[in-house]
């Protein structure tokens, strides 16, 4: 993999591509659009959200888990950022590590809208198929949550 930034033409379409990727990622789940993330990650994708109080498991079971779960948020944004893209040497798979910003508005026990924001980042296993890019493995790393978090007792509360 070049590392000064002189990347060959098909590299830069790689990079391009993984980026619309993430694009389609970010809008689609803002949209609570479900069904297009099927676009973004393969079936047998394994997932680990597990340091945010997620799960662990398939797209089949996180897709679930995100149709049940995210209507807990009144609103959100998703905000990724510094992507650090590294190709295999044939480029038939790549890792990335993106910074995630996630702003969220939650209603609480006492009935009020609460805005907060997640702060962590993404790291993930890239798969070339016939028709793109597609993520293969995801793991959260959870960095804090600021803000008014209705679900925190205690401050450092989850």
């Amino acid at each position: 993999m070049a590392t000064d930034g002189s990347y060959s033409l098909d590299e830069i379409a790689d990079r391009l591509a993984i980026g619309q990727v993430i694009a389609r990622y970010v809008h689609a789940l803002d949209a609570r659009d479900y069904d297009t993330l099927d676009d973004v990650f393969l079936p047998d994708t394994r997932f680990d959200l597990t340091e945010v109080g997620g799960i662990a498991g398939s797209w089949v079971e996180v897709k679930r888990y995100y149709q049940d779960n995210l209507e807990a948020f009144v609103d959100y944004q998703h905000v990724f950022s510094n992507v650090l893209l590294e190709f295999d040497t044939g480029r038939r798979r790549a890792r990335s590590r993106a910074k995630v910003i996630n702003p969220c508005g939650m209603l609480g026990r006492d009935g009020q809208l609460h805005h907060f924001e997640i702060v962590g980042a993404y790291e993930d296993l890239w798969r070339r198929v016939p028709d793109g890019w597609r993520i293969a493995e995801r793991t959260w790393r959870h960095g804090w949550i600021w803000g008014d978090y209705p679900l925190a007792s205690l401050p450092g509360d989850f």
